[in-house]
């Protein structure tokens, strides 16, 4: 699709849309407002030009606001090759499987074939970040989708997602979002 677009017009700034839209996007303030209601008129819309020319509209919005924040970190995006990184992908997959309860390090290691300090040294050569602070930024990505979900308590939240304290999950929310839990959760509404 961009490659097509690309013979009409400069597509840089897609690219980098569709490049941040993988970590998830929460627009706020007018751009919030204005998607809604380009949103609500769209889905009353039969096929047609009104209906495209509204989905340019809406594109055109989303490119040049700058009213959003991330739903997730860097860290959870797939930006790995598994044909090139099969390691790495084994241990992604093992975290985003198992990261609702206690993720040992050794068994990590073990899935690598490797001792613990060689696990840790491959992991951050490969992520630039520890092994923890990745399960950690999983973590707190996956409770972010729950708390926009509104569906549970943050209590409840953080348990689902592997935190063994409520503090512990505020403290490491916190120091990965840079709001509490509850600050965030009345931010997005």
């Amino acid at each position: 699709m961009i490659k097509l677009l690309g013979q009409f017009f400069q597509t840089n700034k897609i690219e980098a849309f569709f490049l941040a839209s993988k970590r998830g996007l929460l627009f706020r303030g007018a751009t919030k407002e204005q998607l809604k209601q380009k949103l609500k008129e769209i889905v009353k819309l039969d096929y047609g030009f009104k209906k495209t020319i509204l989905l340019l509209e809406i594109m055109e919005l989303v490119l040049s606001s700058a009213e959003f924040d991330y739903l997730s970190s860097a860290g959870y995006t797939h930006n790995y090759s598994p044909v090139d990184n099969s390691k790495i992908d084994r241990i992604f997959k093992f975290v985003f499987n198992n990261y609702t309860g206690e993720i040992q390090l050794d068994q990590v290691a073990r899935l690598s074939n490797m001792s613990k300090h060689s696990f840790c040294r491959y992991f951050k050569s490969r992520t630039q970040k520890t092994f923890v602070q990745f399960v950690n930024e999983v973590r707190v990505s996956e409770s972010c989708r729950l708390i926009v979900e509104n569906k549970h308590q943050i209590t409840h939240i953080a348990y689902a997602c592997g935190f063994n304290s409520l503090s512990n999950f505020n403290k490491i929310f916190k120091s990965i979002k840079g709001v509490t839990p509850s600050q965030y959760k009345s931010q997005i509404r």
